[in-house]
């Protein structure tokens, strides 16, 4: 089921991440999942998060997906100049202890509205809001 929510995901977003979903123990609470040269990877220990979590965190991750293929020169992807800019920005890591950096750059800010999870971004200012 995860993988055809994945494929559809896609289709939508024209995105071209692997169409199978890998599922890790990623030994970091923080991390629901990962998107990293066009594997989409969900922390096995979200699985008891509950169906819901997992549904948009896969959709989180396509979203990571999209983000990345906008950057890349002629991409097809309507983003404006300054979004691609910041989405190009250097990546901050999680840090458990503090999360605010991490949650607060560009590509996490847009990722987890998109994917509908701002549950944890109470409180942060994005970065940069940007155009999308």
């Amino acid at each position: 089921m995860l993988n055809d929510l994945l494929a559809g995901t896609q289709q939508i977003m024209g995105t071209n991440a692997n169409n199978e979903i890998n599922f890790e123990n990623l030994n970091n609470m923080a991390a629901r999942g990962a998107y990293s040269r066009g594997r989409i990877t969900i922390n096995s220990q979200q699985l008891d998060a509950g169906n819901y979590d997992v549904l948009r965190t896969v959709v989180h991750e396509v979203r990571h997906a999209y983000q990345q293929d906008s950057t890349k020169p002629f991409s097809s992807n309507t983003v404006s100049k300054e979004t691609k800019k910041q989405w190009k920005s250097p990546y901050v890591s999680p840090d458990p202890q503090n999360m605010a950096p991490y949650l607060s750059q560009p590509v996490e800010w847009d990722a987890r509205r998109f994917a509908g999870q701002p549950d944890s971004m109470d409180g942060l200012t994005p970065v940069y809001p940007g155009s999308w």
